[in-house]
Parts: C-alpha cells; structure tokens; sequence
C-alpha cells in the first residue's frame, strides 16, 4: 500500500481557494462591464434630456413669436435670448465638431436679430419680424441633427 504524504484536507483547500478567486474575478468582470454599460446609456439618456429641453425651449419660443403681434415680442425677446445663450453650451457639447459649427451660427445669427427687427411694425398683414425670428428658430433646430 503506497503512503499517500499529502493531506486530502490541503487538497480540497487549495482547489476551494482557487475556485474562490476564479469566481471573484469573474464576478467583478461581468459587473464591471455592467456598470459600463449601465453608465454609457446613462449619458445618451441625459444627451438625449439635454436635447429634448432645448428644443422644447425653441419651441415655446417658437409659438411665442407666432402667437404675439406688434410691438409687444420685443419686450419679452431679450429674456428668451437669455434662456437660449444659458441653455446652447449644455447641447453644444454633445454635438460633434461640424454639428457644433453649423449649431454655433445659427444661434448667433438668432441671437443678433434686434428689438427693431423681431417686431412688427406693420401689424399682422406682413409679419416680417416674426418670420425673422421663426427662421432663426427653426435654423437652430435643424441644426440639432
């Protein structure tokens, strides 16, 4: 009968470890992709969120032209450019570097458009101010993508 020198017990120890850490490292490989995963849709969501707000600000501002005649979006046009200028450089980012050209242009070129150039003077047979200011609009929504 040959003598066995090794113990069984230090066998079984040392395979149970080895399967303790295989299982640990395997572990923390499927829930690191997770969380990478998980942390990557998070910012489309939030890119996605960033967007949606912008354009719904576009939007109201949008109808606000359509809906106000005469002189009186004038008065109120100067807020919303405020509202646009804070709220551009949080989309801004997420467009990529020709998006961001194009974007940049036509926020300026709505930002530029006077008090004398949003109003209608001429009441509501020739709204040119409000064309003005819906071009400029629609122009920094398209360029959203």
């Amino acid at each position: 009968m040959p003598c066995d020198t090794s113990p069984s017990w230090l066998t079984t120890y040392i395979a149970g470890a080895l399967t303790a850490i295989v299982a640990a490292a395997v572990g923390h490989f499927f829930a690191a992709c997770f969380l990478f995963s998980r942390s990557r849709q998070a910012a489309k969501t939030a890119r996605e969120n960033r967007k949606q707000d912008f354009v719904g600000l576009m939007g109201g501002m949008r109808a606000e032209a359509g809906r106000i005649v005469g002189d009186k979006y004038a008065d109120i046009f100067a807020t919303r450019l405020y509202e646009v200028r804070r709220e551009s450089p949080k989309v801004r980012r997420d467009l990529d570097a020709d998006r961001q050209l194009v974007f940049d242009k036509s926020v300026e070129t709505l930002c530029q458009l006077t008090d004398s150039q949003v109003c209608d003077r001429s009441g509501g047979d020739n709204p040119e101010g409000r064309r003005r200011v819906t071009e400029a609009i629609d122009a920094v929504v398209t360029s959203l993508g």
